[in-house]
């Protein structure tokens, strides 16, 4: 998987006249009419610990997303329900850890072989990476560092947090560089991390029915909501798992004994993808004691 640091938009552009909703997640926000300053992101995090090890037996936990207009992700999502039913067996949707697995739906008993499960995965980065207006981005924080220096006695920021504040701070850079006005963040429904960067976002925006005034708050009162939904249902949130396993298994090579899945993967193009290693943790966000 490769990474580029800045991200480049070609296609964004704000409407000249309100409309819509127009995509699935356009729907999910309750907005009547939107005028292209809202910006809508599908959001996957993975713990797992078993895929989220390094080399050296780190663990480490990955929160990716893909950040669109409404207009952009309404075309999208009909040309990826499109790719998914172009070919047999259908796939209802994509979800890697169960193609990966074969789990049901994407048992080999039913038609999904190697050659098939390659095709799938392959259609679904190319689209992805068709897409100029669809903007993908990426957080990592070493958890086996973290532990290794609250052992030593200090205080290290929770890596919800973390991941909270760091994918934040990427989407006020898109704010600001893009007219955004307000940003809607889509978690797949029962995604435990979900809590956690709501509570964020609750705890460090300006409270309701006071003026924003405090610089350091934008990147939190920028968020207009944090929803969950449906990851079977919306394509965005399909998008947004590939992008995060692919980052979640870049940490080892572990690809070759699953179909050969890492030349595909390495196609997937993340534009801002932050790394929170030990040198990081230490400098940046730990509290020393004693």
């Amino acid at each position: 998987m490769s990474h580029t640091a800045v991200a480049t938009v070609s296609e964004d552009r704000l409407e000249s006249t309100p409309s819509g909703p127009h995509s699935r997640l356009g729907y999910s926000t309750g907005r009547n009419l939107f005028d292209g300053s809202e910006l809508l992101i599908a959001m996957k995090c993975y713990f797992d610990g078993s895929e989220g090890r390094d080399t050296k037996g780190d663990t480490w936990v990955t929160l990716a997303g893909l950040a669109a207009l409404d207009r952009s992700w309404a075309g999208f999502e009909s040309a990826w329900g499109r790719m998914l039913h172009k070919r047999y067996p259908i796939a209802p949707y994509i979800h890697m850890s169960q193609i990966v697995s074969g789990d049901d739906p994407f048992e080999r008993v039913n038609g999904w072989t190697k050659e098939k499960v390659l095709s799938l995965v392959s259609d679904a980065i190319d689209l992805i990476q068709s897409r100029d207006s669809i903007h993908s981005f990426s957080c990592r924080v070493n958890l086996s560092a973290r532990e290794r220096i609250m052992n030593e006695g200090h205080s290290v920021y929770d890596p919800e947090r973390l991941c909270a504040e760091m994918c934040s701070a990427i989407v006020l850079d898109w704010s600001v560089k893009h007219k955004i006005e307000s940003v809607y963040m889509f978690f797949d429904r029962g995604e435990r991390f979900m809590k956690q960067f709501k509570d964020q976002w609750l705890s460090n925006r300006t409270p309701l029915r006071q003026v924003a005034s405090d610089p350091s708050k934008r990147v939190w009162d920028i968020i207009a909501n944090i929803i969950d939904a449906d990851k079977e249902r919306e394509p965005a949130l399909q998008a947004a798992d590939m992008i995060a396993w692919a980052t979640t298994r870049d940490l080892a090579d572990k690809l070759a004994a699953f179909y050969d899945l890492d030349e595909y993967m390495d196609k997937l193009n993340v534009e801002h993808h932050a790394i929170m290693d030990e040198k990081l943790l230490r400098e940046k966000y730990t509290t020393v004691h004693g």
